[in-house]
């Protein structure tokens, strides 16, 4: 498994709009409210730090809330305060895989629909739509 290394990363789905629009993982500010993707745009609100929890994991948090961390927030990926929120993130042939540090079957991050605003949920490998970029920032 090849672990994405410490650093600022825009993140974006593989998965284009209708039109070939890339659209990045996007923050809205708040706290517990889900994460959406947006046509990428390297905003502030699209820049986000990996940090290395262990081997194997990783915490993902917003460049814009520092401490911050992604975490499980009821099916749907969320900004929560720090808890120690772990993702494993593999690389495949189309892109990288993010999923829970436990690995478990159903918590792969996945865009429903490739449309600006769309909520990022969890869900079972569901190709192309649970691809991800991390590009430096």
């Amino acid at each position: 498994m090849s672990k994405v290394a410490a650093g600022r990363y825009v993140i974006y789905s593989r998965a284009l709009t209708p039109t070939g629009q890339k659209l990045a993982l996007t923050f809205s500010g708040t706290q517990k409210e889900a994460l959406t993707i947006s046509p990428l745009a390297n905003a502030p609100k699209q820049i986000w730090v990996v940090k290395d929890y262990n081997s194997t994991t990783s915490t993902i948090g917003p460049d814009t809330s520092n401490r911050d961390q992604v975490g499980n927030g009821g099916g749907v990926p969320v900004v929560l305060p720090p808890g120690g929120y772990t993702w494993t993130m593999q690389v495949v042939d189309s892109g990288y895989i993010i999923q829970d540090g436990g690995k478990s079957a159903s918590s792969y991050w996945n865009v429903g629909d490739a449309t600006d605003g769309t909520k990022v949920s969890f869900g079972q490998d569901n190709g192309i739509l649970s691809r991800w970029v991390f590009e430096k920032a």
